[in-house]
């Protein structure tokens, strides 16, 4: 059948997903594509090549961004920073209103 909705093949694998990876939300991982240890791939993406080991990668087509150890030190320092706002936001708060 030419026009066959769902076809068969047999050059498609599936990809590989190796272990401690963390992959956001609505990401599109290609068939023959492997992801290997301690990588990281950011929401929406769509990964048509393999993904290296302790690499962030992002976008479509996604591309490494950063390690993975450049990207836990942001969001250690940006967790830091969010505790230090709502702590100084807890002291300063604004005046309640009255209706």
């Amino acid at each position: 059948m030419l026009n066959d909705k769902f076809p068969h093949s047999r050059c498609l694998t599936p990809s590989i997903i190796k272990s401690n990876v963390v992959i956001g939300g609505c990401v599109t991982i290609l068939p023959n594509v492997t992801v290997y240890e301690n990588s990281i791939i950011a929401a929406g993406s769509v990964v048509t090549k393999d993904v290296p080991p302790m690499t962030l990668v992002k976008g479509v087509p996604a591309k490494p961004m950063m390690t993975r150890q450049e990207y836990e030190n942001k969001r250690k320092a940006f967790i830091e920073a969010r505790k230090k706002h709502s702590l100084y936001s807890r002291f300063t708060a604004p005046p309640s209103r009255k209706l």
